[in-house]
């Protein structure tokens, strides 16, 4: 994408996102009805986007709509992005209104 504006962060999500729409749509197979399509939707086990960093995966249920469980700092050295640290489980960090 040469004519890409770096300033627009829209680019990458959205090709992870289509990423993940034709991930379930496979899930689907033939059978695509919308009760299907929502099965597979929310029942991701350890999908790994292809503009994620290695060893983030994405997993939901129907009961946490929750796609991203993991992070990691990252730093650009110029050409790529190198993992800084462990992976930081955003179990963890949740807030809780109590």
């Amino acid at each position: 994408m040469p004519k890409l504006n770096l300033d627009d962060a829209t680019a990458v999500p959205g090709y992870n996102n289509a990423a993940a729409i034709e991930h379930v749509l496979g899930l689907c197979g033939e059978n695509l009805t919308r009760e299907n399509l929502l099965k597979q939707a929310t029942n991701l086990k350890d999908f790994m986007p292809p503009l994620i960093l290695r060893g983030v995966k994405v997993y939901n249920s129907p009961d946490s709509y929750d796609a991203f469980h993991s992070m990691q700092l990252a730093q650009f050295d110029g050409k790529q992005w190198h993992g800084k640290g462990e992976m930081i489980s955003l179990e963890d960090l949740k807030i809780t209104s109590e």
